[in-house]
């Protein structure tokens, strides 16, 4: 059997709604923890196709807590689709077993 990729973190971080205190001040703040995989990943993509800047994918999900409403982020590579495997028909027999 092969072995499993180890599970990699997530760089995970949240954006609140800001205090204004001048006409430019940011209508959302947060934090965006970079987690060390995700930083490797980049660093390695940088390095390996000799990149002086790297564009990254950054996904926002609407949330509420008791603190109120924030969004969360999460910062990685690019995002692409992973192939599917040529014999799926649909998500009903997948799902179902008919595969």
């Amino acid at each position: 059997m092969p072995d499993k990729e180890p599970y990699k973190r997530k760089s995970l971080g949240y954006l609140r709604i800001a205090d204004k205190t001048k006409p430019r001040s940011p209508d959302l703040k947060g934090k965006l923890p970079i987690h060390r995989d995700t930083l490797k990943a980049i660093s390695d993509e940088m390095t390996a196709n000799d990149l002086d800047e790297i564009d990254c994918s950054i996904a926002g999900w609407f949330n509420t807590s008791a603190n109120g409403k924030f969004i969360s982020l999460q910062l990685s590579l690019p995002w692409s689709p992973a192939s599917r495997p040529t014999e799926f028909k649909s998500i009903g027999a997948w799902l179902n077993g008919d595969d």
